[in-house]
């Protein structure tokens, strides 16, 4: 019989015999390794605080089954291996070494009592108003565990004020080592700010070395709190409307609202608007703004008053603002704002500004000539005697020597006036009469642009008008209207073309000679400068066309990362800038193209300047005006070149 044969006979199956006989007496062997079994699966239940062994439990039976399954597989499968019997009975060992490991790791982690980790805080917690984070931990299993470490990450509207935070948002408390049985608790004032009715997360964390062990165990919880009301409630009162330079109150009620008590660390902060005269207050103010609340228990609160009075155009708001603020750890923490809107309105005399006959929304330029007109009505049932009006220009755009008016102009101040000794009219305004007073200005031509930061220029006017006179309805000292207009400048940008025989850029090489001649080609080079004042400005678009005999022939240089572009079959020159920034060419290098033209003139050109290139045209999108930018240059001809010593003949095209 082959020895393939016999190999495979021998290990088809033990005999019976044998297996009988291991059935019905266990060796002293195995007796010995169950004893063994036994003595080491009691000292890990001991360990660990199990109540069974692992074979019985659900992850030991569910191990073994999984294990036997492995083992059945590697069986089959090495039937049919000639010489790797040896090699699947070590692969199976290490299997089932590894899923041992695992399936007894599981078994001591789910089985074994453990640390007992809980976390107790509100459901809800007023802003401002501190709660406790009360902690509890466990020792439950049957050794000491080192190192404990409690930290708690918090978002950045909340606050642990008595606790030492190592970094940011994270509270860290060192708790030292834990006996067996042993128990911990811990209160961790915390306190919310931000927005109400949010939902503030945070993270507690509970780590400690487990005895016989280096590494770390981590056990989180995290906490979820709903932001309620402000502790202390504060309400803002104020008339929906006055009228202008007319005093009245704002009250202010504050209520600590909490089951807490503030000592010392609570505020109001007042926030009023620039047009607001501040009167008086009771109590005062600190810094006509600031009132520091000494002691505010539960349940108690106070008021305080403001005087004051409203100096605005007509039919506009103005918002008055208190915040509450709490002073924690050396920093200050806003937990409410309340804020009061006041209409100005319609005043007793009434005044609106125009200009060219329209308002805000008018855009003037460089060079132009503004006519304004100071619209005023009195809009009481009585007349109002020896009205005065006063308008203050504000801009260094103005060219205030080209000022036309009947006005009194005092030059110091830029102030223009109107009264009963120009305007005969303002002596006495009748009840519902209206009437305008006018002045012209130009626009100066040049913008002053000293550096970079000299752009988007405005023009403004301050319009006032007043009368002693007061109706019995008003509070004020006098009958006031004021009125303001604010004009955007709209920026330049301007291109400046040249044009030269002599190249002065040494890698550019112009070929031919002049004075031009008839069927004779000769080279020039076109420069194309750009410079932008006042404004950015965005989509420039520069065009120009050559002329009869002239060519394009492909040398082009430029400054940015755009170039100009020649259409053949239509004879354009493109030259596309997505944006120029204000004052670029002004005060630093302006944006330049170079371009190369070949010229051959013929016999209809002969004793004239040859024409060169067509008008040049600039357009572009002014991004603070939002209007649309043009501007030209003139064209270019042979007379138009730039060379120093360049006569007046050689520019004409000869024979």
């Amino acid at each position: 019989m082959p020895l393939e044969d016999i190999e495979k006979e021998l290990y088809k199956q033990k005999p019976p015999l044998i297996k009988e006989a291991r059935q019905s007496a266990p060796t002293q062997k195995e007796e010995a390794g169950e004893s063994f079994k036994r003595d080491w699966e009691l000292s890990r239940m001991k360990a660990y605080g199990a109540k069974k062994p692992f074979r019985q439990t659900f992850f030991g039976k569910f191990f073994l089954k999984f294990a036997g399954g492995i083992f059945q597989s590697f069986k089959k499968l090495g039937q049919y291996q000639r010489y790797g019997r040896w090699v699947f009975g070590g692969l199976i060992g290490a299997a089932l070494i590894l899923l041992a490991v695992s399936g007894f790791y599981l078994y001591g982690y789910f089985t074994a009592k453990d640390i007992n980790f809980s976390v107790e805080a509100p459901k809800e917690a007023m802003l401002g108003a501190p709660f406790d984070l009360k902690i509890q931990i466990d020792n439950q299993s049957e050794n000491a565990i080192r190192k404990v470490r409690l930290s708690i990450s918090l978002p950045e509207d909340i606050l642990a004020p008595a606790q030492d935070q190592t970094k940011q948002g994270l509270v860290t408390q060192e708790l030292g080592d834990l006996d067996k049985a042993g128990s911990l608790q811990r209160k961790i004032p915390l306190v919310i700010f931000g927005k109400e009715r949010n939902i503030k997360r945070f993270r507690v964390t509970l780590s400690y070395v487990p005895s016989g062990l280096e590494g770390r165990v981590e056990k989180a919880k995290v906490m979820e709190i709903l932001a309620k009301e402000p502790a202390i409630k504060v309400d803002i009162i104020t008339p929906q409307k006055v009228l202008n330079n007319e005093e009245f109150e704002i009250l202010a009620r504050y209520t600590n609202v909490s089951d807490v008590d503030f000592y010392k660390n609570a505020a109001l902060k007042f926030t009023f608007p620039q047009n607001f005269v501040f009167k008086s207050s009771e109590p005062t103010l600190i810094n006509k703004t600031y009132f520091a609340i000494e002691d505010l228990i539960k349940n108690a609160g106070g008021e305080i008053s403001i005087r004051g009075k409203l100096i605005g155009e007509d039919d506009t708001f103005s918002e008055i603002k208190v915040e509450t603020e709490l002073s924690l750890l050396e920093q200050t923490y806003k937990i409410d704002e309340k804020t009061a809107s006041v209409l100005i309105s319609s005043s007793p005399l009434s005044l609106k500004i125009f200009v060219n006959d329209q308002g805000s929304n008018y855009v003037s330029s460089a060079g132009q000539t503004l006519k304004y007109s100071l619209a005023y009505r009195n809009n009481t049932e009585m007349g109002l005697q020896d009205v005065v009006i006063k308008a203050r220009l504000v801009g260094e755009m103005f060219d205030f020597s080209s000022l036309e008016t009947d006005g009194f102009f005092n030059s110091a101040q830029n102030l223009i006036t109107w009264n009963a000794a120009n305007t005969p009219e303002l002596r006495r305004v009748a009840p519902g009469a209206t009437g305008k007073v006018e002045f012209e200005i130009d626009v100066r031509e040049d913008y002053p642009i000293k550096k970079k930061s000299d752009k988007n220029f405005t023009l403004k006017a301050l319009g006032e008008i007043t009368s002693p006179t007061v109706p019995y309805y008003v509070t004020s000292e006098q009958s006031i209207g004021l009125s303001s207009l604010e004009n955007k400048v709209a920026g330049r940008t301007t291109i400046e073309p040249q044009v030269y025989f002599k190249e002065p850029n040494a890698e550019i090489v112009n070929k031919g000679s002049l004075p031009p001649r008839v069927n004779i080609p000769v080279n020039f080079t076109v420069h194309l400068i750009v410079k932008n004042y006042a404004t950015d400005v965005r989509d420039v678009k520069i065009t120009g066309f050559l002329q009869s005999s002239v060519k394009w022939t492909g040398v082009v240089k430029s400054n940015v990362a755009s170039q100009p572009t020649y259409n053949e079959r239509t004879s354009e020159i493109i030259w596309v800038i997505d944006k120029i920034p204000a004052t670029k060419g002004v005060i630093d290098q302006p944006i330049e193209a170079i371009f190369q033209v070949e010229a051959t003139p013929d016999i209809t050109q002969l004793q004239k300047e040859m024409l060169l290139l067509d008008e040049i045209r600039l357009q572009a999108i002014d991004d603070f005006a939002g209007i649309k930018l043009e501007s030209s240059a003139e064209k270019l001809t042979t007379r138009s070149l730039k060379d120093s010593d360049i006569e007046t003949k050689d520019t004409r095209v000869s024979q």
